[in-house]
């Protein structure tokens, strides 16, 4: 899927979140990882129809003409310290 400008047009109607890549224990049934843990509690911050990134994602989104907001600091569940986070604007 492309990126489009606007997260309500999106097909997903859940909240969602964007982290990158890291190192992934996979089990039968399962997956864990920081990576994992950190998605999972972003996602649970954003709204119907928001996108929440780390700001480590905003390095990543320079020259892309994608606008962010700031959503303040907040400490994720199981996670090291306070993440800042941002919103993906339409």
């Amino acid at each position: 899927m492309a990126i489009q400008p606007n997260p309500l047009s999106w097909p997903i109607k859940r909240p969602g979140s964007v982290r990158l890549p890291g190192e992934v224990e996979v089990r039968p049934d399962d997956v864990e990882c920081l990576t994992v843990s950190i998605a999972k509690r972003v996602c649970v911050l954003a709204g119907r129809g928001e996108v929440f990134v780390p700001e480590t994602v905003k390095l990543h989104l320079v020259g892309s003409g994608i606008a962010t907001s700031e959503q303040g600091s907040h400490v994720l569940k199981g996670v090291p310290e306070e993440w800042r986070l941002l919103a993906i604007e339409g």
